[in-house]
């Protein structure tokens, strides 16, 4: 399925009224050409597509943005491990 961008959405997202996720996206304006998106943007349909499709990307997506380390499914790779597609970030003072 083709992800869409809620017009809306974008216009508030362009003036700073909606929060910034940083997680982003392929997807299409209503005019048909493809962006970049933040997934803020995205209309509802699109947004439950999106979280639905890979298991564990809502629960990664809440973790991200309540700011707690990357999700790891159960019997999978730990964060930096290989096999891993995440990386935990280092702070100061983790070393």
């Amino acid at each position: 399925m083709t992800l869409r961008i809620d017009p809306a959405r974008w216009d508030q997202y362009g003036l700073g009224r909606l929060p910034r996720s940083g997680i982003y996206t392929q997807a299409r304006h209503n005019d048909g050409h493809r962006s970049s998106a933040d997934v803020t943007v995205l209309d509802s349909e699109s947004l439950r597509t999106w979280l639905c499709e890979a298991e564990g990307r809502a629960e990664t997506l809440i973790m991200a943005l309540l700011g707690h380390p990357p999700f790891r499914p159960v019997g999978g790779p730990t964060p930096n491990e290989p096999g891993s597609s995440s990386v935990t970030p280092t702070v100061s003072g983790d070393r």
